[in-house]
């Protein structure tokens, strides 16, 4: 995470600045919208996936979830492609901040 963090500050404070110094901008509004299209997407995956396989289950106890690490019941590994994908969301995001 800090190397993917550490490359993104390098690229956007130094190399890009200095890459785009004698260019005009790109035109990167195709871009944002199809990115904006998969990110909306993406997040309404998430939210419905983990609201199936959380909230919306009888056994599933909002105020006070127990914790198990050792739990591989279909049930709780359910909920791990909701949060590895939100995980991989929050490293696309960093395409739509700006410096």
């Amino acid at each position: 995470m800090f190397a993917v963090l550490a490359f993104y500050l390098f690229i956007v404070m130094k190399w890009g600045p200095k890459f785009m110094e004698d260019r005009k901008p790109f035109n990167v509004k195709p871009l944002i919208q199809i990115y904006n299209l998969i990110q909306v997407a993406l997040n309404a995956y998430i939210f419905t996936a983990s609201l199936r396989a959380s909230y919306l289950k009888p056994y599933f106890n909002l105020s006070c979830q127990r914790y198990d690490p050792k739990d591989t019941s279909p049930e709780m590994m359910a909920l791990l492609i909701p949060a590895y994908l939100y995980y991989i969301s929050k490293y696309m995001d960093l395409l739509d901040t700006p410096r």
